[in-house]
């Protein structure tokens, strides 16, 4: 009599080692082939995470002069000293200005604003630069200067429970989908530094006072009691693990 041999389960993606992974990613040259592995599942995305190394984005005369296209970014890889073109193929770069980043999205903010009866209007968005994906917040008014534009979030801005803190010379606040920005009042001077830590956004000015920004549906500011800070005004989270 003939024994049945037994059925093996199909093997999954999800269940090779992380070691060999690792040494998989490593080998990968193109940051948008190690991001695009990152997306495949949630044990690749923890090795990802780690191999991913930081990259600058050039500003815009050295865009200009090695690119010359509205569909191309441009990173330094820090570590390597390469660059890396990245085209985009959903939007177009050119008249913008890209500030800051967090959780791999981008703040940018139009540079050829229309105009709104007696005021100038800027369109800012959050753009990912690995799917060309844009969120848009409320455009802002009569900025001084576009390009001091700072942003903090939360989470990733496709998290619907996104926490958005934008900072120039003040503070503002809103949420994707808002359609204005809320103006953070009490806080005093201009922001030095800023972080993000359970449920509330921790900022320094450069009188060196700390303020907890309390995001309720009318966000607050609260001055905390603080030694006096000499020199540096930099926040840092530390985690308990």
């Amino acid at each position: 009599m003939l024994s049945q041999r037994k059925k093996r389960a199909p093997a999954r993606w999800s269940d090779l080692p992380g070691e060999l992974l690792y040494t998989i990613f490593a080998k990968l040259t193109n940051p948008l082939d190690v991001y695009r592995c990152g997306i495949v599942c949630v044990s690749w995305k923890s090795v990802v995470t780690i191999i991913l190394p930081h990259y600058l984005l050039h500003n815009t005369n050295i865009y200009d002069r090695y690119a010359r296209s509205d569909t191309i970014f441009m990173f330094l890889n820090i570590l390597t000293k390469k660059i890396h073109k990245m085209p985009v193929s959903k939007v177009k770069l050119m008249g913008r200005f890209i500030s800051t980043s967090y959780f791999g999205w981008l703040l940018s903010v139009v540079l050829s604003p229309f105009k709104d009866g007696f005021y100038t209007i800027y369109r800012v968005r959050m753009l990912n630069p690995f799917s060309g994906q844009e969120i848009k917040l409320p455009s802002m008014r009569a900025l001084d200067s576009p390009m001091n534009l700072r942003s903090i979030t939360s989470t990733s801005p496709s998290d619907p429970n996104c926490l958005v803190l934008a900072f120039s010379a003040n503070l503002f606040f809103c949420r994707p989908g808002d359609e204005d920005w809320s103006r953070i009042e009490g806080f005093l001077n201009a922001c030095s530094d800023i972080i993000f830590y359970k449920g509330h956004f921790y900022v320094v000015n450069f009188d060196n006072d700390l303020f907890c920004i309390h995001c309720n549906d009318v966000p607050t500011s609260e001055k905390l009691p603080l030694q006096p800070i000499e020199f540096q005004r930099i926040l840092i989270r530390v985690s308990s693990s």
